[in-house]
């Protein structure tokens, strides 16, 4: 990495920042320059490995415990519902972070759950009006990436 600055402020250990001019001194993951942030190899690593698991637990999962769901359904089998009530729980656990979904998110995937209990009794239309909210909430949160991007790249 390049210094850019000559007075840095390092992490300590315990958290504070302490000025140095000496790379010996920088303790911590995060080295931070006066003139730009710059992250340390490890800081880097742990970015990567944060956006791969939304990849992962994201919108893959999403959909797939979705068309689980709608699935089992359809042909009225209440273990498609289970196994996508269990895919829902890594988007519904990364969910929890905002604020407004705080709640609401981890009843996404007992929602599934529970439409497997009335596709079981063979009540269908319930099933139905459980199985949309995940898929309203769902889309939803497509619109704002959606719209977010659209947003950011000018458009």
């Amino acid at each position: 990495m390049e210094i850019v600055c000559q007075q840095e402020i390092a992490t300590t250990t315990k958290g504070r920042l302490a000025m140095t001019n000496d790379p010996q001194h920088w303790l911590g993951n995060i080295t931070f320059h006066l003139c730009g942030l710059v992250l340390d190899h490890h800081a880097e690593i742990r970015r990567n490995q944060i956006i791969l698991a939304q990849i992962i637990f994201g919108w893959p999962f999403i959909i797939i415990s979705l068309l689980l769901a709608v699935t089992g359904v359809l042909t009225k089998r209440p273990g498609l519902l289970v196994a996508g009530a269990a895919f829902y729980i890594p988007p519904a656990w990364y969910l929890r972070g905002f604020p407004i979904l705080r709640w609401a998110a981890i009843l996404l995937p007992v929602l599934i759950a529970c439409a497997a209990l009335y596709v079981k009794r063979e009540k269908i239309a319930f099933a139905w009006i459980l199985l949309s909210v995940p898929i309203l909430v769902s889309v939803f949160l497509a619109l704002l990436v959606v719209t977010q991007n659209m947003k950011l790249s000018g458009g």
